[in-house]
């Protein structure tokens, strides 16, 4: 049942301005618009009170093509903007928004002459949407420090080039900052969660650390479509890999730091550039391990290879999956880490015919290669050579044996 409408008026910069409200069971007043929004010009500070009721929403399309507005206070009492509330303000450049909790989808559509925005800790609800869509000068948006939780969508399909996440923050919402295209450098600071496609198509986006606090599922691949995402760097201290985290980037680098236990599902899913990864056996599981197909590196590169060490985790699960393998030695001392393989010497074999060399602690060449996977290299090699060189010497003693012979 629809809410009975109220009307009222007060005066914004010597203009009238009329407005249409429904009142809640507090007698507050919810979904504030203004019906002659392109009348309205300059600063624009909207009423925290009307009529002796406090104003706590503005509705749909409150400020809708109010042209000549140019700037937008929010009073502290206001926790909610209504879907398309200031779109199509294009002369619109400043915005304070208060301690709202919750942006309506497209509210400030086609802003396009706001450059720079601070959310507020208080928004802590979902933003459907991409309230911002079409702000093309929007390049700044500021997370204010005590956020606890990026809303879905909030900075979709802006033009922010930088983001840090406070340190307060501890979840990332359902495409927060999808379809930012020029979005280039972002700092996760210490978040927990990551939601499906977080940051689907910043095709700027080269390079990003996952804090070692992620450690819950990040569903739905937060970074499908960076198709220039080429470095994924773990920090030491990580435990769980969460489920997606990487899937679906153009990553080839990757190590699994050795204080994770845990790979979730589908982590490295459609990463049909990844060759190498090195995952030690400090990882005591990988998501589905007893199922009837790979689901974590599922739709791999033909070569790829995991670098690991024997009756390892890792080790199981590439055997169980048919995917190539290479063992690496163990550090004689328990306290010295394995020694990564070194970039010039790792390149994955094409084929049957090239191995990979893998570097051990001690400098030496590791020649341990799983039968039936690559061949065996290094003193497999060394062995056939002196067999070869043994053969011809011997050839050559005979001939010059039987010459001497002759000659008596």
């Amino acid at each position: 049942m629809a809410k009975e409408k109220y009307t009222f008026t007060s005066t914004i910069n010597g203009v009238t301005a009329n407005w249409e409200y429904e009142v809640n069971e507090s007698n507050q007043i919810e979904n504030l618009k203004c019906t002659n929004p392109t009348e309205l010009k300059g600063n624009v500070t909207i009423p925290s009170t009307l009529d002796g009721k406090t104003v706590i929403s503005l509705g749909s399309e409150a400020f809708k093509s109010a042209t000549e507005i140019t700037d937008i206070t929010m009073p502290s009492t206001v926790k909610e903007i209504g879907v398309g509330a200031f779109s199509g303000c294009t002369s619109l450049s400043k915005v304070d928004l208060g301690n709202v909790e919750r942006i309506g989808a497209q509210s400030f559509k086609n802003c396009t002459e706001l450059t720079s925005i601070k959310l507020p800790k208080t928004l802590n609800k979902d933003a459907s949407g991409a309230p911002f869509a079409g702000c093309t000068n929007l390049k700044n948006i500021v997370l204010e420090e005590g956020m606890t939780v990026v809303p879905n969508y909030v900075c979709a399909n802006t033009s922010i080039t930088e983001m840090t996440i406070p340190s307060t923050v501890k979840e990332i919402g359902v495409g927060a900052f999808s379809g930012c295209t020029s979005l280039s450098k972002v700092d996760l600071g210490n978040v927990e969660r990551i939601g499906a496609q977080s940051f689907k198509n910043c095709t700027e986006l080269t390079s990003i650390k996952l804090p070692k606090t992620l450690n819950k599922d990040a569903s739905g691949a937060p970074f499908a479509g960076c198709t220039n995402l080429k470095n994924i760097v773990l920090e030491e201290g990580m435990t769980v890999v969460p489920n997606y985290v990487c899937a679906n980037t153009s990553i080839a680098e990757i190590t699994i730091p050795n204080t994770v236990k845990e790979i979730g599902l589908w982590a490295f899913k459609d990463c049909s550039l990844l060759k190498k990864i090195t995952i030690l056996d400090n990882v005591e599981k990988i998501g589905g391990y007893n199922n009837n197909s790979d689901l974590v590196f599922q739709n791999h590169n033909d070569d790829l290879t995991i670098y690991c060490y024997k009756d390892s985790m890792a080790d199981n699960y590439a055997l169980k999956y048919n995917i190539k393998y290479v063992y690496l030695t163990k550090p004689s001392n328990p306290n010295q880490p394995t020694e990564e393989p070194k970039k010039d010497d790792t390149e994955t074999p094409k084929n049957d015919a090239e191995t990979p060399k893998v570097d051990t602690p001690t400098g030496e060449k590791d020649t341990t290669v799983a039968t039936g996977k690559l061949p065996q290299t290094g003193v497999s090699i060394a062995i056939v050579f002196v067999i070869i060189s043994i053969a011809i010497i011997s050839v050559v003693f005979y001939k010059k044996y039987n010459s001497y012979k002759d000659i008596k």
